[in-house]
C-alpha cells in the first residue's frame, strides 16, 4: 500500500497487545523515521490497557490532553482562559471519593517543574499523585492504591 510521496505500509506486529500497526517504508524500502519520537505513548497506551482489562469496579479514569492539543499560541490562550492547567498527570482517576494523578515516563525521562508542581498541589489538598518511570512502575503504584485487580496468571 502507498501512502503518500511514494511511501509504503507494511503491517507490523506492535507492543499493541499483539495488534498489527503499520510501519512506513520509504521507496527505497527503508523505514521512514518518524518526525516526531514519542516513547511516552507506548507506555501510556500500555497503562490504559491495564486499565481496561483490570481496572476495579466504580473507576473513573481520563487522560487531559495537553500541549499536544494547542496547534496553535491562540488555541493555547484560549484553554488557559477556560482553566487548563500546565502539570496535569497523564492519568487522572477517581475511585470512592478519592483522585488519583499518574504522570506517566520512560525509564530515562524526569517530570518537569510543572508536572512536580501540580503532583504536590493534588498530594496536599488530600489526593495521591505521583510519577512513574515505566510501565512496571505505572502498574506497581495502581496496583498499590488498589486500582487495578491482580493479573491473571
Amino acid at each position: 500500500m502507498t501512502i503518500g510521496n511514494g511511501a509504503r505500509a507494511a503491517p507490523v506486529r506492535g507492543a499493541r497487545g499483539g495488534a498489527t500497526v503499520k510501519a512506513k517504508f520509504g521507496r527505497t524500502g527503508t523505514p521512514v523515521k518518524s518526525k516526531r519520537r514519542r516513547p511516552e505513548d507506548a507506555i501510556h497506551r500500555a497503562v490504559v490497557g491495564h486499565l481496561r482489562a483490570r481496572g476495579v469496579p466504580n473507576l473513573f479514569w481520563w487522560h487531559t490532553p495537553s500541549g499536544a492539543a494547542f496547534k496553535s499560541t491562540i488555541q493555547g490562550a484560549i484553554m488557559k482562559s477556560l482553566g487548563w492547567r500546565s502539570g496535569i498527570p497523564d492519568l487522572v482517576l477517581l475511585h470512592d471519593g478519592k483522585l488519583y494523578g499518574l504522570e506517566l515516563k520512560t525509564v530515562e525521562n524526569h517530570p518537569t517543574v510543572e508536572q512536580l508542581a501540580c503532583i504536590g498541589a493534588i498530594n496536599r489538598c488530600g489526593g495521591f499523585a505521583t510519577f512513574a518511570r515505566g510501565l512496571d512502575e505505572a502498574l506497581k503504584c495502581l496496583e498499590t492504591w488498589g486500582l487495578l485487580r491482580a493479573a491473571k496468571a
